[in-house]
């Protein structure tokens, strides 16, 4: 599968591979955007069955200087529907492209390609994203 899930990604023919399979979708947990430090994004990228790319996300824009300490980011993921969270707030639901199969999490400092757009002259270096824990439960 791997050998075959390559060769689909080395020809820009992703959504040719199954849907059953966890890489169809992509779940950020949390977005964040160094030159934005007040900005986070909770999205979940899929494609329908007919093969329309999809994405389902939410901003949220504060005062707050994220970058300046730790903060909770949390994902509920049912059956029906999926829930984003920073510091017990919501962000963002959706009820739509749910996935029902394993799927890797994101937690991601974007740098560079289409969004944010290529570093420059003003482009923080090193970025730094530190996690202190990752927690899974299942109801």
């Amino acid at each position: 599968m791997e050998y075959i899930m390559a060769e689909a990604v080395a020809n820009g023919k992703e959504s040719m591979i199954p849907e059953a399979r966890p890489w169809y979708s992509e779940i950020d947990i949390m977005e964040f955007l160094g030159h934005e430090p007040g900005v986070v994004y909770g999205t979940l990228h899929y494609y329908t069955f007919d093969g329309q790319k999809k994405t389902s996300s939410g901003t949220w824009r504060s005062n707050i200087d994220y970058t300046a300490d730790f903060h909770v980011y949390a994902l509920e993921w049912e059956p029906d529907s999926m829930r984003w969270y920073i510091d017990d707030q919501l962000i963002h639901s959706t009820t739509s492209g749910i996935p029902h199969t394993p799927h890797y999490l994101i937690l991601n400092t974007a740098v560079g390609g289409r969004w944010p757009g290529n570093p420059d002259s003003t482009t923080v270096f090193p970025q730094y994203h530190d996690i202190d824990y990752v927690k899974i439960y299942r109801r």
